[in-house]
């Protein structure tokens, strides 16, 4: 856990020391903070979870970033038989991406990330690794409306999934905005709202 804290901790340092850039380009440098909520059936019982997420990214070249993110939820109250109790989640990935432009302002986007998810419930605790590939396009048709669309695959664990993900983003500044997400997989559906600051 401090690992992951300490890694992140370093991105964010890393995000805080960069240029902002111009309201009319996609930004690869940004951090975001968001609530979160899903619905899954991982464990083999409906399960809806809420709680908070961060994202960051880092320009590392005009077609390379990195980039990472964190996410904690907590279930509602399940009943185990005789017992009850919440299901505490917690994700961390970072990876690394490339983006090509394919038109003005719109990017293919792919990613490639180490993903580690820890989850705790009554006196059982779950911890898996592994990796999640993402390929899709990103667009800002308007210096005030940004679209993305996705395709994901995860492994992590024994599980493998196939998934897509679709997000609209409003800029309430010229590097600031806020963002709506919904990411389907096989056994899970997540809905993000979060704020994001461009560097």
């Amino acid at each position: 856990m401090y690992k992951k804290n300490i890694t992140f901790s370093v991105l964010i340092l890393a995000l805080m020391t960069a240029m902002p850039v111009s309201s009319a380009e996609l930004s690869y440098t940004n951090i975001s903070i968001g609530y979160q909520a899903q619905t899954s059936d991982d464990l083999g019982f409906d399960l809806d979870s809420d709680g908070i997420k961060f994202d960051g990214s880092l320009a590392v070249t005009d077609r390379v970033f990195l980039r990472a993110d964190y996410f904690s939820l907590r279930s509602d109250t399940v009943n185990f038989g005789r017992a009850s109790g919440v299901v505490d989640s917690a994700r961390f990935s970072i990876g690394l991406g490339l983006h090509f432009p394919v038109a003005a302002n719109t990017d293919l986007v792919t990613t490639f990330s180490y993903a580690n998810v820890d989850k705790d419930f009554l006196n059982t605790s779950i911890d898996e690794d592994g990796v999640i590939v993402s390929g899709g396009i990103r667009s800002k048709p308007t210096d005030i409306v940004e679209l993305g669309a996705n395709v994901n695959y995860v492994d992590i664990g024994n599980k493998e999934d196939v998934g897509f993900g679709v997000t609209g983003r409003v800029f309430v500044l010229p590097v600031a905005s806020i963002g709506l997400s919904y990411d389907k997989l096989d056994n899970s559906d997540k809905f993000t709202v979060d704020l994001r600051y461009d560097f």
